[in-house]
Formats: structure tokens, sequence, C-alpha cells
């Protein structure tokens, strides 16, 4: 299985991350590495998937770590591959490459692939039987040419789908956000946001593409206050009146002292804690401290319905949610915010 987020290990090298669990040895245990990596240049010519054998894992970019984990699986002579969602990280011309390599693999090697995503056009695109899964149950199964991506689609959800978003054109107020010549490094010190500019307006969308490795990570930490730019300034308007107020270094406690939070931290509390911190009654809060007991567990619920979060119970772990619904929990306190007295108590509390 080549997994969505990739289970390499980034010190060791492309040949080392191949072997492990698989290893090749001579005399008393010492690993044989020019085998493997004699193995290695092998399954890349035959395959048409380019690695260094000898690069560390941890300096490849994303396509790179990709062909390393569907190589991995070839080093093991896996006859069944499943790919979860594997494009999300590839850029439209890797994401070909990767189709031609599915292509090989079924045609000259007569390998299985199950092929996990919701992009409908991929689907078509490489699929020789399509079956959709809905709430973990099969609820139809068809081949390309007896679908369309409107039928799918409304599988998928249970209802007739919109392809397309019909929307007003947008009235933007004011400044609510501006960045001037922000630079972030990444975790291996490079740089992963580079002399960034730009204003959000109140009112308004801003969309930010861009394929995962490209900087949106380290931009989104720098916003919140979980990673320090090394240049440039953040400035954020949190009444428009005002002058904007610079928190470029500041914390996320400080960013968010005069308004709503944006997200909460809280991965490993029970996702039961999180709506209500957003908007806890003062009897819910007393000396800083969080009395579950106290409508807490009525207020999840409601939510939990309202915003259709898939979960098992108000007290499962959020870090167990499928991502969509993880966001979806950071999402409704937002907006069922009831004033910034309140925002603000039961941030402190959670602190």
């Amino acid at each position: 299985m080549v997994h969505q987020h990739f289970m390499l290990v980034p010190p060791l090298s492309v040949a080392e991350n191949l072997m492990l669990g698989a290893e090749s040895t001579f005399g008393p245990g010492v690993l044989d590495l020019e085998r493997v990596r004699r193995r290695v240049r092998e399954l890349s010519s035959n395959y048409g998937l380019p690695v260094d054998r000898t690069r560390w894992c941890a300096t490849c970019r994303w396509g790179v770590q990709q062909r390393v984990e569907i190589l991995k699986a070839l080093y093991r002579q896996a006859r069944v591959l499943i790919l979860d969602e594997p494009t999300a990280v590839l850029t439209p011309q890797e994401a070909l490459d990767l189709f031609r390599v599915m292509s090989a693999l079924r045609t000259e090697q007569n390998t299985s692939i199950v092929f996990i995503t919701h992009k409908l056009h991929e689907v078509f695109e490489v699929a020789d039987r399509i079956v959709v899964l809905r709430q973990g149950k099969v609820v139809g199964s068809l081949r390309p040419t007896e679908a369309t991506e409107e039928s799918l689609a409304a599988m998928m959800v249970g209802r007739p789908v919109l392809l397309r978003v019909d929307k007003e054109p947008a009235r933007p107020g004011e400044v609510a956000l501006r960045l001037r010549d922000l630079q972030v490094l990444s975790d291996r010190g490079l740089l992963a946001v580079n002399d960034l500019s730009l204003e959000v307006r109140s009112g308004e969308i801003l969309g930010i593409a861009g394929v995962q490795g490209n900087g949106q990570t380290e931009l989104v930490e720098a916003l919140t206050g979980l990673r320090t730019p090394i240049a440039g300034t953040i400035e954020l308007l949190v009444a428009m009146s005002r002058a904007p107020r610079h928190v470029s270094w500041s914390t996320l406690a400080r960013r968010t002292s005069r308004g709503p939070p944006e997200a909460w931290p809280g991965t490993e509390l029970p996702r039961r804690g999180q709506p209500g911190a957003a908007q806890l009654r003062p009897t819910a809060v007393r000396a800083w401290v969080v009395h579950r007991a106290r409508g807490d567990s009525a207020l999840c619920a409601a939510l939990t319905q309202e915003f259709d979060i898939r979960t098992r119970s108000v007290r499962q772990l959020a870090s167990t949610l499928s991502g969509g619904n993880q966001q979806k929990v950071i999402v409704c306190p937002r907006v069922h915010a009831q004033g910034a007295r309140a925002h603000r108590r039961a941030a402190y509390a959670w602190r």
C-alpha cells in the first residue's frame, strides 16, 4: 500500500528505506546495501521511476518520495498495489507520469491496482472498473463507459450534485489581513515562503493554490503563530476602524486576544471539547477551569448533528477523524460564536 501520507523514514537513504523490513545481509548480519542499490537501479529502469538511491528521503521532493513508496512495493514483489489518493501531492505532470507507471504495471506485470481518489476525472482516465463507497458501504459498481461525473457524484453523496458553484460577485470591504514581503523557512531550513505580499479583504474568499510541499503549510503556520517568519510583516486588522496590529512574531494567544480563535489545537483532546470551547457560556467556566458537565455535551451533540460530523461519539478523539470532519470541527465553533468575551474566556480556559 502507498499511503496518502508517506511512510518513509526521513533520515534514511532511498535504498535504506526500500530494504527496511526486508533487509539483505551478508556475513554476520551486515547489510548488503550495494545489492539493494543494484535492485533499485533495475526497478527504476524497468518502470521509469528515476530516483537517487543514495539520497536521504528527507531531501526528496514529494513526487520522488511517492516513487520510492511504489518502488518499496515492487521491491517486495507485490502483486496487488493500493494507492490512497496518490495525486494529492503531485503536480499535473507528475500525475501523468504516475498514470503511465500504473498502466505499465497493469499491462506488463499483470499487477492489480486499487486506485483511491475523489477526483472524478482521474477515475475515468485510469480505471477499468469503478466502485463507489458511501459511509463504508458499496453503493455501486460499474465501468467508466456506464457512468458520468454527475452520476458518480450523486452516488458518492446520495443526492444530485451541481458540479459548478453559482455565486454572486464578491463585494470586498476593507483590508482584514495584509502580508508584506513575508519570508518563512521550512523544517529543513529552506526558504519555503519567499517575499510573499498579499491582502485579504472582509467579505471575500482568497484562494491559495499549490501542490503540497510548495510553502502553503509554512504560510498557514506563520499566519497562525505556529512558525516564526524570518522577514516581512503580518498585519491583522481586528476592528476595521482601528490601525492594523502587527502580529508577525506574536504567539497564537496574542493573535486571538482581541478576536475569536479561528482554529483550536487540541488534536489529542476529545472532539467533544472543541466545538463547545468557542461558545462556552460563563456558567461552564469557573476559576479558569472548564466544567464539561455544564451543558458542554448537549452543545457538542447539537453541533455534531447540524454540521453532519461523522463520529462514533462526541468523546472520540479529533485526531482519529477524517480530514473533512476535522475541518468541520474547526469551522463550527467559529460559525456559532457568541461574542468575543466568551471566546477569550474559553481560550484562556483551554490554555
